[in-house]
């Protein structure tokens, strides 16, 4: 949707590949100075990869939204983001305290982003559903 009013320069495929090239060399080399702990160079890798995760997100949603395959994964995770919004917090909680939480900064990184968030947006998608079922149930009734 956002990528229907950005220049034509951003919506241009070529610029978002160049940008998902660099946010992955920027990544590696923030993820290879984490290992010798360089603090001022990590901040400087932290601001250029949000730098290029962002290019590139903007640059490419327009190709990815017109994927049948990704739009059906962005309108599930559109419906459950309210109630994962709203959970999020308690369900961090409970994963971090009962089931497991990384020492290092890599593994705590890797393990937000492959175990907390899917399963936020797991529960978050249930969470939609039951409320949904609910609202209608209460709608009907009256």
């Amino acid at each position: 949707m956002a990528a229907r009013y950005l220049p034509n320069q951003f919506s241009n495929y070529k610029f978002g590949i160049l940008g998902a090239i660099a946010f992955s060399l920027i990544s590696t080399g923030y993820l290879w100075l984490d290992l010798f702990g360089n603090e001022p160079a990590n901040s400087v890798f932290r601001m250029l990869i949000a730098l290029s995760g962002t290019m590139s997100f903007i640059s490419l949603s327009y190709y990815l939204t017109n994927s049948s395959h990704i739009s059906f994964w962005a309108s599930r995770i559109a419906y459950s983001s309210m109630a994962a919004y709203l959970f999020h917090r308690q369900i961090f909680s409970v994963i971090r305290q009962y089931v497991y939480w990384p020492e290092d900064g890599t593994g705590r990184v890797l393990f937000l982003l492959f175990v907390c968030i899917p399963i936020i947006l797991l529960i978050g998608y249930i969470i939609q559903t039951v409320y949904d079922y609910f609202l209608k149930k209460l709608v009907v009734r009256e």
